[in-house]
């Protein structure tokens, strides 16, 4: 009992500061002189990066922050944890993300004006709600084509149970949501000295988050179309960019880091997005979501449970990447046939229906 009440202060006091640097970060802004000119930036902003950065960064190395592990014994705490949790993210959002000029006069800004921090605060980000990953099963690249930023051959064994367990809480959507919004500031870095190496450092960790995103995808089951869609479309936007290099004349050809992480990134993609296509068992109708009186087990992929529009961008994004795996083509055939097959015997019906009339 004791333990039980300890934990439920302990919850109110996170909620109450969370709240706090939650309304801190919408008041927001420059500290502005009189003649309207930026002077320095809030007082307040270093203090809340020095609450919520070690949170993240134990959660990415300790699992203290505990987003995806509730306390069932205790719903009032772990409700008031939850909330704490989105609150901080919406912080962590405004943050790393520019904001709007004074009045329009002033150019986009960062609230958090020190790009170190910034940075930190990012690489603590993806490592609590995207860690690397190994290499997907049957990924080609060859050793020209990898940069080593993106998948790491000796990552945790637990890592992928990590991120499953975490992808389809309140606080891992709102984490895939938020990279979605990171794409507007991607940079390749032209500037110079520290700011232009830790522009290549955000480019390479963004790239990185994308490379985790499809396992958020088949945590979410389809349930999440909204958020699938979005998350799709950021995915799109990225391999947009990506012109692999065997295709371009040897003249233009480019080996920097960045595009081979991007090249290593698509060729992951190619693999990691089988997922949403393969066929899995399932002992529920997929027309009425109720089991099967004969107890037969249906197949289906995430793909068929995704409105329409959210599948074109899947059908986009494979024909993008180009070179679909043996296992994609296998399991596209099989839900074209599906298809086929279902409007063949829908066709039938509606002939017997006319003829019974």
């Amino acid at each position: 009992e004791h333990q039980y009440s300890q934990n439920s202060v302990q919850s109110q006091y996170e909620l109450s500061n969370a709240g706090i640097c939650s309304a801190l970060a919408e008041l927001g802004g420059d500290v502005v002189d009189a003649d309207n000119s930026v002077a320095s930036a809030p007082s307040w902003v270093d203090t809340v990066f020095s609450y919520i950065f070690p949170r993240l960064a134990y959660k990415s190395n300790d699992d203290d922050l505990k987003i995806d592990d509730p306390d069932e014994s205790n719903p009032q705490a772990e409700e008031s944890r939850v909330v704490a949790t989105q609150m901080l993210l919406k912080v962590v959002k405004k943050l790393l993300l520019q904001t709007g000029g004074i009045s329009g006069q002033f150019s986009k800004g960062f609230l958090l004006k020190n790009s170190l921090k910034r940075h930190e605060l990012l690489e603590a980000f993806a490592g609590a709600f995207f860690p690397r990953l190994d290499f997907p099963f049957g990924f080609k690249g060859s050793n020209s084509q990898i940069s080593g930023d993106i998948y790491d051959s000796s990552s945790a064994d637990d890592v992928v149970h990590r991120i499953e367990k975490s992808a389809s809480s309140s606080a891992g959507r709102a984490a895939a949501l938020l990279v979605t919004s990171l794409v507007h500031q991607m940079s390749d870095g032209r500037g110079s000295g520290d700011a232009s190496s830790l522009q290549k450092k955000g480019h390479l960790l963004i790239l990185q988050m994308t490379s985790v995103l499809p396992l958020y995808l088949d945590a979410w089951k389809g349930l999440y179309p909204v958020e699938s869609g979005l998350v799709l479309a950021f995915i799109l936007s990225i391999v947009k960019q990506w012109s692999p290099v065997d295709n371009l004349p040897k003249h233009t050809r480019e080996e920097s880091q960045a595009s081979r992480a991007l090249t290593e990134l698509c060729f992951g993609l190619r693999c990691s997005l089988d997922v949403l296509f393969v066929q899995t068992p399932s002992t529920l109708s997929s027309s009425t979501g109720k089991r099967s009186k004969t107890g037969v087990k249906n197949q289906s992929s995430i793909f068929e449970s995704l409105p329409e529009p959210v599948q074109k961008l899947c059908i986009g994004l494979i024909g993008m990447l180009k070179c679909p795996t043996e296992s994609l083509t296998k399991s596209l055939a099989t839900i074209c046939a599906k298809s086929c097959a279902f409007e063949i015997h829908a066709d039938d019906r509606v002939v017997k229906t006319v003829r019974a009339s």
